[in-house]
């Protein structure tokens, strides 16, 4: 996996044989509505539609939760952007969220709480 952060934009890519999801996460400090950012990309000319904005939506909300249940962190997202021509399932942004989250906590320091 690609992890990559810049300032409040968290971005993350899997790449796995057949199969590549990305996704990019602008985080807030407050609770805001969701921004959904679907990103078009043609595969042989067409627009291919594999994944949903409802569904990134619910998974990615899903991996804030179980962030929240390990490390007691809240997180507030305020967009959320993904290729919709990704691979299924659409589960995967969960794990994908999760890790990501995950990622920010493991590589802050101290001197962010102060």
């Amino acid at each position: 996996m690609i992890i990559e952060h810049n300032g409040n934009i968290h971005k993350i890519a899997r790449m796995t044989g057949n199969k590549n999801n990305f996704l990019e996460i602008i985080l807030s400090d407050i609770h805001e509505n969701i921004k959904i950012k679907p990103l078009t990309i043609k595969v042989k000319g067409e627009n291919v539609i594999n994944i949903l904005p409802e569904e990134v939506s619910f998974y990615v909300k899903q991996g804030v939760d179980l962030i929240y249940e390990k490390y007691k962190r809240k997180f507030f997202i305020s967009e959320i952007s993904f290729c919709q021509s990704d691979s299924r399932p659409s589960s995967i942004y969960a794990f994908l969220t999760f890790h990501l989250l995950e990622d920010i906590i493991k590589n802050e320091s101290p001197s962010n709480y102060t």
